[in-house]
């Protein structure tokens, strides 16, 4: 009887101490003040609302054309020309004038691309990281018009100067490397 009360005890103990150190991850994100990342429910939370993390393949089929990432007031422009069968060579765009503003190339790291962009007004560098998302991966509005099943994010920052980092969903506006710029009636080949 008595080893039979002592088995119970240190069941009981035992059963405590294992559910009190798991039930704090069952719950999930129900203990944590800052978003967390899920599938399906975007992530990243404050100026990045991305799922970090759960970035996909990407689609290299689809990657040549000319881009737009807005994010505020800003606006950027490039153009991305498939040069081998895993890189790229980017080029910035002023839309007002034509003029390329920003080169690099770009290579495939892990599921990204990844590039340092030479400004060619400034002499400044900055990294271009291009990501691919699951479209049912993030919270609505996906800006992207074309009915595609991934969402590409550009993430932007300086390596001269302390400009803040951004990160933005790129919108493909033509799958040709051609744009009209500013007033100009015919297109620009790039």
């Amino acid at each position: 009887m008595v080893r039979t009360i002592k088995f119970i005890q240190k069941w009981l103990i035992l059963t405590s101490i294992v559910l009190g150190t798991t039930a704090p991850a069952l719950a999930g994100d129900a203990f944590y003040d800052c978003p967390q990342a899920t599938r399906g429910g975007g992530g990243g939370g404050g100026d990045f609302p991305w799922p970090w993390g759960f970035e996909v393949k990407f689609p290299w089929d689809d990657v040549q054309g000319i881009w737009r990432v807005q994010k505020g007031d800003t606006v950027l422009y490039f153009s991305f020309r498939r040069v081998q069968s895993k890189r790229i060579k980017i080029k910035q765009i002023d839309i007002t004038t034509c003029d390329v503003v920003g080169t690099g190339q770009g290579l495939e790291r892990g599921n990204t691309i990844v590039a340092q962009i030479r400004d060619t007004l400034s002499d400044e560098t900055y990294n271009l990281t291009i990501y691919a998302f699951n479209e049912e991966d993030l919270e609505p509005p996906v800006l992207s018009q074309v009915g595609s099943e991934h969402v590409i994010v550009a993430r932007i920052n300086s390596l001269d100067h302390q400009a803040s980092e951004f990160a933005a969903q790129m919108v493909r506006i033509s799958d040709r490397l051609e744009v009209k710029c500013g007033d100009q009636d015919k297109k620009t080949k790039f």
